[in-house]
């Protein structure tokens, strides 16, 4: 892309938002005691921040990445994106305004000189790269978000957590860790600190046996969380729940949506409203590991449904069906009022984790007093528990 093409899209955007200095210099007063800096080149910003780190990835657009020192990489967006405006020119513009923040990252303040015009021509062509490094996730590891809105790399294999700065540095600095969903920081069920959980996963055990009267069924179903999780198996599975109860089946689709946020699964009916995106999504990047089938009659059978999904190559599917036998829920009571003092303590111990001022030292948790499906739908009971039961290889 030519230099005139840059500055003819340069221009265009800071038509569209009324930028007066647009091209002149500009110098935003502060302090008469502070100095000034000018800022007209690429090499300029990081005369102020050596650290900086930027990609384009697209001329035309803009788009890219940028990563500050000890940082991780964000995203930089379309200049025309009219829904997000985290792009190249406003980052800068965010940093005059901030007399030397952002960008500049410097601690003091500055009166600054720029030529807006210029200096992200120059950024542009120094900094394209035609295909930049992006790190692809191995089967086994997720980015999640925690308390706090730490971003950390879960790895189910080990059941290690890792802050996404000391991981992008292990890869290597200049491999990117594309941002994750935004969505995604509404999830802040994992507890990722081990001194913080019980690490014994019987008491998953425990409860599903009392839950499941088929010991093969739980194993069943454990195989299939490995897979699903960890390790993905070279056969297809296909478990079915009950579609009235289907616990197990609301388990497990709460462990992916905390660690993808959705990323990774989808149901009968989000695919029929929207096949298009699905099929696009899914032939472009196979990144779908499992789909949970529902009755509809846009397809005469489960096993119509089957065919089709197993056409789009997903290998794990969770079929909700009529299985009344499959659970035994007056035992499962009886288990619940047997076990309520140490099922308590579990709970408690994770809630004060997860909300620290809202539970009190001397806190109890009535355990005979949950709904029967607490456990399974409330993520903040005994869900990083179930989250290490389901990446044990059976």
């Amino acid at each position: 892309m030519s230099l005139k093409s840059i500055n003819k899209e340069i221009v265009s955007y800071l038509k569209k938002r009324n930028y007066d200095e647009m091209q002149e210099d500009y110098e935003q007063q502060k302090d008469e005691e502070n100095a000034t800096i000018h800022i007209k080149t690429y090499e300029d910003l990081l005369h102020y921040n050596p650290n900086l780190k930027i990609i384009i990835e697209n001329k035309r657009t803009m788009s890219g990445y940028l990563k500050q020192s000890n940082n991780i990489w964000t995203k930089l967006h379309n200049i025309n994106d009219k829904k997000n405006e985290e792009n190249l020119l406003e980052c800068f513009k965010y940093s005059v305004k901030k007399g030397g923040g952002g960008l500049l990252n410097l601690n003091v303040k500055y009166n600054i000189k720029y030529n807006i015009l210029e200096v992200c021509k120059d950024i542009v062509q120094k900094c394209y790269v035609h295909k930049p490094d992006i790190y692809k996730f191995e089967y086994e590891e997720y980015e999640i978000c925690v308390i706090g809105n730490s971003r950390l790399i879960f790895n189910a294999r080990h059941l290690s957590f890792t802050p996404i700065e000391t991981f992008n540095h292990a890869i290597g600095e200049n491999k990117i860790i594309l941002p994750a969903d935004e969505n995604i920081y509404g999830i802040r069920s994992v507890i990722y600190e081990k001194s913080k959980i019980s690490t014994n996963i019987s008491i998953v055990d425990n409860i599903l046996q009392a839950l499941i009267p088929d010991q093969n069924k739980i194993d069943e179903f454990q195989q299939f969380a490995y897979s699903v999780l960890v390790e993905e198996s070279y056969e297809e599975k296909i478990f079915y729940d009950d579609k009235y109860k289907g616990l197990l089946g609301g388990w497990i689709g709460d462990v992916l949506f905390a660690i993808s946020k959705n990323a990774y699964y989808f149901d009968t009916h989000e695919y029929l409203a929207d096949r298009a995106f699905y099929n696009k999504k899914m032939k472009e990047t196979k990144q779908y590991r499992l789909v949970i089938i529902y009755q509809d009659v846009a397809f005469s059978s489960f096993e119509k449904q089957i065919q089709h999904f197993r056409g789009m190559g997903i290998k794990h599917m969770l079929v909700k069906t009529q299985m009344p036998e499959m659970y035994n829920m007056l035992q499962y009571k009886t288990f619940l009022k047997d076990n309520a003092e140490k099922l308590g303590e579990i709970i408690l111990r994770e809630r004060k984790h997860l909300y620290p001022r809202n539970v009190m030292e001397d806190g109890v948790v009535n355990v005979e007093n949950l709904h029967i499906d607490d456990i399974f739908f409330q993520k903040n009971k005994l869900f990083t528990n179930f989250l290490f039961w389901c990446c044990q290889r059976k």
